[in-house]
């Protein structure tokens, strides 16, 4: 199948100023092919990119269009060791601009394995939060982990962020970046996270069991099994 692909680029419709020159191609024999613009948000959250190809025949919904792929490190949605990304058609309308029976495929982005690729990196202002001073508060939230919402259900996420500055270096407070770096060296050793959960019962005044009323307890080895 041949295909005709531009630069991932911010979307952009390029209008002739010779309305007569445009029509010219506008009016072209396409001999039954299809012009088919995917579109999809790039790695800010905000910006749209597009590339085009050509089919043989004209597609009459979203699962006609093949998943075609495109270099994420060039989007901000992936690094340039791994950047190979993926878009599938959700939704597919009349081109108002190409015309003819060319279309305008509306897509998502997808990973290698078909799934659904990292949430866009959002702002936040961390003098609010402590993170960072009142005259330079910008700082960064990326996705590293997201799981259903056991709250909103339905299919909202819960999304597990680290924290970055404008320069996308991790702020002094992240240090899930620093245990990823040692992970990451140690990585052949298999190491293990160990998690523990204590709990403490409680009288009805709010004392905890166990505890004098006057003064503080004896090695928590008495109290704790």
């Amino acid at each position: 199948m041949p295909c005709f692909s531009g630069m991932n680029s911010p979307l952009r419709v390029q209008v002739s100023t010779d309305k007569f020159l445009a029509s010219r191609y506008d009016t072209l024999n396409r001999h039954g092919k299809v012009q088919a613009t995917y579109i999809w948000i790039d790695g800010t959250g905000e910006f749209m990119r597009s590339k085009t190809r050509t089919l043989d025949a004209e597609p009459n919904s979203p699962e006609d269009l093949p998943i075609w792929n495109f270099d994420g490190s060039s989007t901000g949605q992936a690094s340039s060791e791994d950047s190979d990304l993926y878009l599938r058609a959700v939704a597919i309308f009349d081109d108002p601009f190409r015309r003819g029976n060319s279309k305008l495929v509306l897509c998502e982005t997808i990973d290698a394995n078909m799934q659904p690729t990292h949430l866009p990196i959002w702002n936040f202002d961390g003098s609010s939060t402590g993170q960072a001073s009142s005259e330079d508060s910008d700082l960064y939230l990326r996705a590293v982990a997201i799981f259903d919402d056991p709250f909103r259900r339905g299919n909202s996420k819960l999304v597990l962020c680290e924290t970055i500055d404008a320069n996308m270096q991790p702020t002094p407070s992240n240090t899930r970046h620093k245990c990823v770096a040692v992970m990451e060296k140690a990585k052949d050793q298999h190491l293990w996270f160990g998690m523990e959960q204590e709990y403490t019962l409680l009288d009805l005044d709010g004392h905890p069991f166990g505890w004098p009323k006057n003064g503080f307890p004896g090695p928590q080895g008495t109290i704790l099994d």
